[in-house]
């Protein structure tokens, strides 16, 4: 940058640029000082680098201060690499428009929200199939990633339990294994999507390829800065360094990725015009229905049938595009569907919120916390249909295969069941880095709960709940195939917890408080190829 500066100097262009006279014969860093820089995509393999430069030039009424853009286009190849060029240099008033262009992250990954996304999924579409927004039947996955130039195949990868799919931008090799076989090196060609058939069987495969063309699409320039060739970080070189406690903030351009690839493969799945004219439609022939959980069932299942897809992967898509009620829709808990429900909008405003809680979680409290566990053990709540409800006849009842909830109480969760709050951190950075790029939420997403009384917090407000739960995989099932009902919590302390049925230890501890001196050490974000493992204090507080 100083040459071309200097460059500019001993040509004269500099001075027609700032449009005033200087005295000054070198242009250092005595003089000139590089303000920052702000980056624009140009497509997913070119962009543009303003970097804003402030000049004090000498002048013969005093030093004056110029302030312009130096504008590099930057620009990569198959191989990977990036080249750059400054094409220009310019005053801050002659700055140019790149208001159509994608603002970028200092890690090149585009600053977009989630209507953003919804837009951009759309846009693929539209541009590498024709035709595919108005009729389902022509958006593929599999044509979709052709037509975007990748391949895909499917391979059993060895030693990648937690990795459903990964990206390959250039030739490389992986290793592969099934039922425990001696592993075995598989040349990969550049732009492949692996699908890991250990943990994805390949009629289930659609998200993840949705995925990863969304990677290959906004996020290759972050690839090529990093000098990955695939997103299989787990063959990454880092170093680990510690973040800050405190309650600071960090960036972690993984996380923010990954939220993306996330967001425009449901984007690409269920596009967000046609799925709100779906939602219209099947609205128009609903049966009756008692509450709003019951109207998005019936929504969410006319969906599902239709489109041949899981109901999971509709409610999640009904409630982004801003149908809160759909969180009391096809709710699945111990891998069963529950009721429906509804409740207050405002109880369930955030994201992380829930009203629900499966056997095992519950059971994990149970275990581990001596106030929940008293608050159980009084009699006074219930574990009934994937909730936790006070224990009292307008609120439970009994069934043939379990307790349930009362009509009033389905209406009114609310009011009657325990909400708790989901915190969605990495694990396991000692076996995955960038745990979060190679896409699969049941491994790298743990969930802790945090207990809060929406009903009486003089009663429990001393309860606090912590645990890590691993998410699982909901399939579907009937509610009757249940097994056996749930009875009361009983009055006295029981040696074994009255939810999931195993023993329990009075002395239990949380095993991460254990082995870290009273300290949870979780998370991990990455700066430039650096990777972090956070040490951050075990909530153990009420909201």
């Amino acid at each position: 940058m100083y040459s071309f500066l200097n460059n500019s100097l001993r040509s004269g262009q500099l001075e027609k640029i700032v449009g005033f006279s200087f005295t000054n014969r070198k242009i250092n860093r005595e003089v000139c000082t590089f303000r920052g820089v702000n980056f624009w995509r140009i497509d997913h393999l070119n962009f543009w680098a303003d970097v804003h430069v402030s000049l004090l030039l000498s002048t013969a009424s005093g030093l004056r201060e110029w302030r312009g853009y130096l504008c590099f286009w930057f620009s990569t190849g198959r191989s990977g690499s990036l080249t750059g060029t400054i094409e220009e240099l310019t005053s801050e008033e002659d700055a140019p428009d790149r208001e159509d262009m994608a603002l970028l992250s200092p890690y090149l990954i585009p600053y977009f929200t989630s209507a953003k996304m919804d837009a951009e999924a759309e846009n693929l579409w539209k541009t590498y199939i024709p035709g595919s927004l108005i009729d389902p039947e022509l958006r593929k996955a599999q044509d979709l990633a052709r037509a975007m130039g990748l391949s895909i195949v499917h391979l059993p990868l060895y030693e990648h339990k937690g990795v459903n799919s990964v990206l390959f931008l250039i030739d490389d090799c992986a290793l592969v294994s099934e039922n425990g076989a001696p592993p075995v090196e598989v040349r990969i060609p550049a732009n492949t999507i692996v699908i890991n058939t250990n943990n994805v069987k390949k009629e289930y495969s659609d998200f993840n390829i949705f995925h990863e063309c969304v990677h290959y699409c906004e996020h290759y320039l972050f690839f090529c800065l990093q000098e990955m060739h695939h997103n299989d970080l787990l063959r990454m070189k880092t170093r680990e360094i510690e973040i800050p406690e405190a309650g600071e903030k960090v960036s972690n351009p993984v996380y923010w990725m990954e939220k993306q690839a996330n967001r425009g493969a449901y984007g690409l799945m269920m596009p967000m015009r046609f799925m709100r004219g779906l939602m219209a439609e099947k609205s128009q022939s609903l049966r009756r229905y008692a509450h709003e959980g019951e109207k998005y069932e019936q929504i969410g299942l006319a969906i599902a049938e239709e489109l041949g897809l899981p109901h999971f992967r509709v409610r999640a898509r009904m409630i982004q595009l801003g149908h809160i009620h759909a969180k009391g829709a096809l709710n699945y808990v111990d891998r069963y569907r529950i009721q429906p429900y509804s409740f207050d909008e405002e109880s369930l405003r955030q994201s992380e919120h829930t009203f629900n809680i499966d056997r095992l979680t519950a059971g994990d409290l149970y275990e581990k916390n001596a106030g929940f566990r008293e608050a159980l053990d009084s009699g006074k709540f219930i574990y009934a249909d994937g909730h936790i409800v006070r224990n009292e006849p307008r609120f439970v009842e009994q069934a043939p295969w379990g307790h349930m909830l009362t009509p009033w109480a389905i209406r009114h969760v609310d009011q009657c069941c325990l909400r708790f709050t989901r915190i969605y951190e990495q694990e396991n950075v000692g076996r995955y880095v960038f745990g979060q790029m190679n896409y699969d939420p049941d491994y790298v997403e743990q969930t802790m709960f945090y207990l809060e009384d929406l009903i009486n917090e003089k009663e429990l407000d001393e309860i606090e709940a912590e645990l890590q739960y691993p998410m699982k995989s909901q399939t579907h099932g009937s509610r009757k195939e249940a097994g056996a009902g749930f009875s009361a919590f009983p009055r006295s302390s029981p040696s074994c917890c009255p939810i999931s049925g195993r023993s329990i230890s009075r002395t239990s501890t949380c095993a991460l408080l254990r082995n870290s001196g009273g300290r949870c050490c979780k998370g991990l974000w990455t700066q430039m190829g650096v990777l972090a493992r956070g040490r951050r204090r075990a909530s153990m507080c009420l909201q």
